[in-house]
């Protein structure tokens, strides 16, 4: 696996839409565009590794900076922490079912700013608490996100005496919009991930039908050194031996995007 990279290796701006200014750091100097959102607790060492994979496959990455501390590795104290900070957070409606978080509206912006920036639609990679906020980009983006690529969507958390496991984070009016006309969509999981579980990719594929296309790891797999508590198929978990289901995922996303991303204007 090729070393993650320093944040020095990316170029950075702050960047305002509505009353929210955020990091973004950018990546590549050209190729397709992908707004790759990451994880908790932040921008880590495995997400940078994941934007740089991506620019070797002939995309430009931009990450907004979204909560954390940048380029600092996690740690089970560090995702504690953010966790926490996560269910309180006005911008992260994190137990919502049937809900959107607001920090969407924001990422809606950038990403308008991101195409316009690349002369083209642009695609979207989110990543386990972000990781549903990839199918709610395609709406009210003017047709200007493709592509969406959701690895272990992991909103809404569930609640005691709820059925969460199988509600998705997005709004009925959403959920109507996808319906009618349903974007090809790309979902990544481990079979044994209890933050994101059978339950709602079978309610992804009720809204999608055959437009969602789903990748699920076998876990645990010893024989492919696949843990029990296998979660980010993309960044913590993935291997670079080309026979492992992690690095064939990671083929099967790089695929998808050049796939629904070529050719747009």
């Amino acid at each position: 696996m090729i070393p993650a990279p320093s944040l020095a290796e990316f170029a950075h701006s702050s960047e305002t839409v509505g009353t929210a200014t955020r990091t973004v750091y950018r990546i590549g100097a050209s190729g397709p565009g992908i707004v790759l959102m990451h994880e908790i607790p932040g921008i880590t060492p495995q997400v940078l590794r994941l934007a740089k994979l991506l620019t070797q496959r002939g995309f430009q990455v931009a990450l907004p900076s979204l909560f954390g501390s940048d380029g600092e590795e996690g740690s089970r104290l560090l995702d504690g922490e953010m966790l926490v900070r996560m269910c309180v957070s006005a911008e992260f409606a994190v137990f919502a079912a049937n809900g959107s978080s607001p920090v969407v509206n924001w990422l809606r912006g950038f990403c308008r700013r991101y195409s316009a920036e690349t002369g083209a639609p642009v695609g979207v990679i989110g990543l386990c608490i972000t990781g549903g906020f990839a199918l709610s980009l395609v709406l009210d983006t003017d047709g200007l996100v493709r592509a969406p690529v959701m690895s272990e969507p992991t909103l809404p958390f569930p609640l005691p005496f709820t059925a969460n496991a199988s509600a998705l984070h997005l709004t009925p009016d959403e959920q109507t919009s996808l319906q009618a006309r349903p974007p090809p969509c790309l979902g990544l999981r481990f079979t044994g991930d209890y933050r994101c579980r059978v339950e709602r990719f079978d309610a992804y594929q009720r809204l999608l039908g055959d437009r969602f296309i789903r990748i699920e790891i076998v876990s645990p797999d010893p024989g492919q050194h696949v843990s029990a508590a296998a979660h980010s198929v993309l960044t913590n978990e993935l291997s670079d031996d080309p026979g492992h289901p992690t690095w064939a995922a990671f083929e099967r996303v790089v695929a998808f995007l050049h796939t629904n991303l070529a050719n747009l204007g």
